[in-house]
C-alpha cells in the first residue's frame, strides 16, 4: 500500500507501537463534536414544522455538509424565524407592572402592598 492510498484522515494519524493507526486527539473530539452538532441539527429539524420539500432539503444538507450543514441550518433558521416573530412575547413577570408606572406603588397606585 502507497501513501496515496491512504485516506486524509489516515494521514494526519500515527501508529502506536502494535502498527495500529491511532487519530490524534484533536481529530477525535472534533469528529464527536461534529457528530453532536448534526445529530442535534437533525434532531431540531424532526421537532420543527417545515414544509416537506423544505424539511427534506435541510436533511439532506445537514447530512451531506459536515459541520457547515448543521450550522447553516440553526443560522438560517433562527433569522427565518426571528423576520417572521418579529416581538418576542413577554413572559408574566415583565407584564405585571406597567411601562408607564413612574413609582405609583409608593403613593398606594393599582401595584401598591
Amino acid at each position: 500500500m502507497t501513501m496515496t492510498d491512504l485516506p486524509l484522515l489516515v494521514l494526519t494519524a500515527a501508529q502506536d507501537a502494535s502498527g495500529d493507526v491511532v487519530a490524534p486527539w484533536w481529530l477525535r473530539i472534533g469528529l464527536i463534536a461534529a457528530g453532536m452538532l448534526a445529530l442535534a441539527a437533525v434532531m431540531a429539524l424532526i421537532q420543527a414544522r417545515h414544509p416537506p420539500a423544505r424539511a427534506a432539503t435541510w436533511a439532506v444538507i445537514i447530512v451531506c455538509v459536515p459541520l457547515l450543514g448543521p450550522l447553516a441550518y440553526f443560522v438560517v433558521e433562527t433569522i427565518r424565524y426571528r423576520r417572521d416573530h418579529p416581538h418576542p412575547t413577554r413572559g408574566r413577570a415583565e407584564r405585571s407592572v406597567t411601562e408607564d408606572d413612574d413609582g405609583d406603588e409608593a403613593a398606594g397606585g393599582a401595584h401598591g402592598r
